[in-house]
C-alpha cells in the first residue's frame, strides 16, 4: 500500500492544514485528506447549500425557540442512527414497484416527455431488475426518443431564426465546425438548402445537449421529492413520536434549498440506493478521525462507499460534541457486525503534560482510567474576573506571559463562533490576535481565537479558555465541550470564568490547580 490508496477523513480543513504540516515532519508522505463535509459538497453542492457540521453545532448551542430546537434535536438523533437506514431500505423496496417520482423533460418550455410518460416506461421493465439498472434502461429510452424529437425539432421556426442570427464569426466558426464532417465539402455548404439543413442540425445539437447530459446523469428523478415522501403517511412511521413535526421541518429548508447536517449522509444513502452506489475500490486503508463525531448511520454509509478497504476508526466518547452524541455514546463500531472490528482501548494520553492530564481527568465522570505520560509541567490555573473589561485584560497579560515563555502556538478557545466574534473586537485592541471562526481556515503559528468545535484534534502549546463559567458550561454536553477545550493544551492551560465557575470545575480536587 502506499500514500495513493489510503485516506484520511478528518474533522475539518483545519486539521487537514495541521496533519499536512506535522507528517512531513515526521518523515511520512502525506496521503489523501478529506472531511466529511468536502464529500457532501461534492455530491450534492449543485443541488443544496450544505449545512456544515459547525453551522448544526452553532445552531444546536444558540437556538433560543425551544420547541423548533426539540424538533430538530429529535430529528438529528432519529437520521443518525442505524434504525433510520433500515427504513430507508423499507422505502426503496417499496419504491421497487410504486411510488417513484420523475421529473418532466422540458425543452424551451415545452414537456418533451411528461414525468407520467417515464414512470409508466420505468414500471413496465421486469421488477426482478433492480433500481439502478431500470433507471439505466429508462435513460436509455429517453435518449433515444429524445433523439428523434431533435430531428423534428430542425424544422421549428426558431431554428430558422436562430441561423439568420448567426453573425460572421458563428457563421465561420459553423463552417469549420461541418467541414471536418465526411459529407460535407466546400462545393455544399455553397447550396443554401444543404447549407440550413447542416446549420439545423448543428444548432438543434447544441441545444439539446444539455438535455441529453442531464438524462444520462439521471437528472429526471426527482430525488428531493422521492426524499421528502418518505416523511409522509408512507409505510410504518411510527419510529418517532415526532415524525410529522421532523417531516415538516424537513420540507422547510428543502424549500429554501438548505440540507440540513443530519439529512445529507440519508439523502446520499436514498440517491445511491436508486441510481447506484457510487464506490471506490482503489481506496486500499481508510482513516477516520474523531470518529466519536460521526453517526453510526454516517460511518455505515463511509464504510459502504470503499468496500475493498480496511478502517481505522479512532475517537474518544469523551470529545463527543455534535447533537446526534448528546444523549449517550455510540460506539464506534455500531456499523459493524459482530466480531467484524477489533476494538482497542488507548488510555495513555501524550499531549498534555502530567498536571494538565490529571486536572483533565477531574472534569470527567470516568476519567480515572485515563494514564498521563511522565512530563511534567505548571499545573493549570484556574481565575474569576469580575467583568469582561477585566477578562480581556487578564487574557493579554497570559498571552504576553506564554509567549515569554516561549510558546509558539497559543490558542484563546471560546465555546461559540458568536462569542469568538464579540471577544475579538475586544481582545484584538491589546494584542495581535488571529479570528479562525470558519472551518476552511488554515492552521499557523502565534496567537488565535477559536471555537472548541474547530480546535478538536489540534493541539497548542498553550490554551486559554476564555469563559468557563457555570452559566456557560453547565449540561453534560457542556461538560465535553470544557474538556474538550483543556485538553487542547501541551503545556499549559489557564481558564478565566465569570461569576461562578462551572460545576465540573468545582468538582476537580483543588490540589490539582492554582486558584486566583
Amino acid at each position: 500500500i502506499d500514500a495513493r490508496q489510503i485516506v484520511l477523513f478528518s474533522p475539518n480543513f483545519l486539521f487537514n492544514s495541521y496533519v499536512s504540516a506535522v507528517l512531513p515532519e515526521l518523515g511520512e508522505d502525506n496521503m489523501e485528506q478529506t472531511t466529511f463535509q468536502e464529500y457532501i459538497e461534492h455530491r450534492l453542492g449543485r443541488k443544496f447549500q450544505c449545512e456544515s457540521p459547525f453551522e448544526q453545532l452553532e445552531y444546536c448551542l444558540s437556538e433560543t425557540e425551544e420547541k423548533i430546537a426539540a424538533t430538530r434535536l429529535a430529528g438529528i438523533q432519529f437520521k443518525s442512527d442505524l434504525a433510520f437506514q433500515g427504513l430507508i431500505d423499507r422505502y426503496v423496496n417499496w419504491l421497487s414497484s410504486e411510488g417513484i417520482l420523475f421529473k418532466n423533460v422540458v425543452f424551451r418550455e415545452e414537456k418533451l416527455i411528461t414525468k407520467e410518460q417515464i414512470r409508466t416506461y420505468f414500471y413496465s421493465l421486469e421488477q426482478s431488475i433492480s433500481i439502478p439498472n431500470r433507471m439505466e434502461l429508462t435513460a436509455e429510452w429517453l435518449l433515444l426518443e429524445i433523439g428523434k424529437m431533435e430531428k423534428k425539432e430542425r424544422r421549428k421556426d426558431w431554428v430558422i431564426q436562430d441561423i439568420e442570427l448567426l453573425d460572421k464569426e458563428e457563421f465561420l466558426e459553423a463552417y469549420k465546425k461541418l467541414q471536418t464532417r465526411e459529407q460535407f465539402s466546400e462545393h455544399t455548404f455553397n447550396d443554401h438548402q444543404r447549407e440550413q439543413q447542416l446549420l439545423a442540425a448543428m444548432i438543434v445539437k447544441k441545444a439539446f445537449k444539455p438535455i441529453k447530459h442531464a438524462i444520462k446523469q439521471l437528472a429526471f428523478i426527482d430525488v428531493k421529492q422521492l426524499y421528502l415522501q418518505m416523511f409522509s403517511d408512507w409505510g410504518d412511521n411510527a419510529a418517532t413520536g415526532q415524525w410529522e413535526a421532523i417531516g415538516k421541518l424537513t420540507r422547510a429548508s428543502f424549500a429554501q434549498h438548505l440540507l440540513h447536517y443530519e439529512d445529507a449522509a440519508p439523502f446520499l444513502y436514498m440517491q445511491d440506493s436508486i441510481e447506484g452506489r457510487k464506490q471506490n475500490t482503489q481506496i486500499k486503508h481508510l482513516f477516520i478521525d474523531e470518529a466519536q463525531d460521526y453517526s453510526a448511520f454516517q460511518l455505515a454509509y463511509l464504510r459502504s462507499l470503499f468496500p475493498g478497504a480496511r478502517m481505522t476508526i479512532l475517537g474518544d466518547i469523551n470529545q463527543s460534541i455534535y447533537a446526534h452524541a448528546m444523549n449517550g455514546a455510540q460506539r464506534m463500531d455500531a456499523c459493524f457486525e459482530e466480531n467484524a472490528a477489533e476494538y482497542i482501548r488507548l488510555m495513555r494520553t501524550y499531549r498534555s503534560t502530567r498536571q494538565i492530564v490529571e486536572f483533565t481527568k477531574g472534569l470527567l465522570v470516568d476519567g480515572a482510567e485515563i494514564e498521563p505520560f511522565n512530563r511534567n509541567g505548571e499545573k493549570p490555573i484556574l481565575q474569576k474576573t469580575e467583568g469582561r473589561a477585566e477578562l480581556h485584560a487578564k487574557i493579554k497579560d497570559t498571552i504576553q506571559h506564554f509567549k515569554k515563555n516561549g510558546h509558539e502556538t497559543i490558542a484563546v478557545i471560546c465555546k461559540t463562533v458568536q462569542e469568538c466574534r464579540q471577544a475579538h473586537n475586544e481582545i484584538s485592541k491589546y494584542t495581535d490576535i488571529r479570528l479562525i471562526d470558519k472551518e476552511n481556515q488554515t492552521f499557523q503559528k502565534g496567537v488565535c481565537l477559536i471555537p472548541v468545535y474547530l480546535a478538536k484534534g489540534i493541539e497548542f502549546d498553550a490554551v486559554i479558555v476564555y469563559n468557563a463559567s457555570g452559566e456557560q458550561y453547565k449540561t453534560e454536553y457542556d461538560r465535553r465541550l470544557l474538556y474538550t477545550a483543556c485538553t487542547r493544551a501541551m503545556h499549559a492551560v489557564t481558564i478565566f470564568y465569570l461569576g461562578e465557575t462551572s460545576p465540573f470545575l468545582q468538582a476537580v480536587p483543588s490540589h490539582l490547580y492554582e486558584g486566583k
